[in-house]
């Protein structure tokens, strides 16, 4: 009986220990486990710390180089209107009209008539294009075609210029009280339906040029 209890005694003090051994076990296990799980956190979230600052970069640049074209786009149609404007006119319509008010003798047949058709040529050209954006443009081409004129020229310009001027005058004032000599030049453009409020410029141009 006495044998039976002592080894019992030993049976029940083995297997505590075993437990105790078992526990220890695992207690040493999941510490060395626990380092590694946290490093992989660390890992994880630095990798997605870097991916949102590339995102972040390729976002930046994106943004810069449509900011860029946009700059470009408008530098272009700025410049693209620019050109337009300085060339919102025919030079050739404006040298037509110029090289009409020296091409006949003042006091010869059909002098008049042909002043008042210089004169239309002038008003007309200087209604439709005398605005804010070629005035200086034209002024300078109207001094241009001055100083090419030979003494010839220059002189039968001046001999039939006042005729031509007060003809430009009369119809940028009242077109309708030159309807017989539009009439009678043959000009069928319609003056009472343009603005005319810049139609005499050009004239005045000329006329400043003469006057020098």
């Amino acid at each position: 009986m006495m044998k039976m209890k002592t080894v019992l005694c030993l049976a029940l003090a083995a297997a505590l220990c075993l437990t105790l051994l078992t526990g220890c076990a695992k207690s040493e296990s999941a510490k060395s486990t626990a380092p590694s799980v946290s490093v992989s956190a660390g890992t994880s979230s630095q990798s997605s710390a870097d991916t949102s600052t590339v995102k972040s970069a390729d976002t930046s640049s994106a943004e810069s180089a449509e900011a860029s074209d946009k700059s470009s786009s408008a530098s272009s149609a700025q410049g693209s209107s620019s050109s337009s404007q300085e060339a919102a006119y025919s030079s050739q319509e404006l040298t037509d009209a110029l090289d009409a008010c020296c091409s006949f003798e003042s006091g010869s047949a059909g002098s008049s008539l042909q002043a008042v058709t210089a004169a239309c040529g002038l008003v007309s050209f200087s209604a439709k294009n005398m605005t804010d954006a070629n005035v200086k443009a034209i002024g300078n081409d109207i001094q241009k075609w001055y100083d090419a004129l030979d003494d010839g020229k220059k002189d039968s310009l001046k001999a039939n210029w006042d005729e031509i001027y007060q003809d430009a005058q009369n119809l940028v004032a009242d077109p309708s009280s030159m309807k017989d000599e539009l009439s009678d030049a043959g000009v069928t453009t319609d003056f009472a339906s343009m603005d005319l409020s810049t139609g005499i410029s050009a004239a005045n141009c000329v006329n400043s040029l003469i006057s020098a």
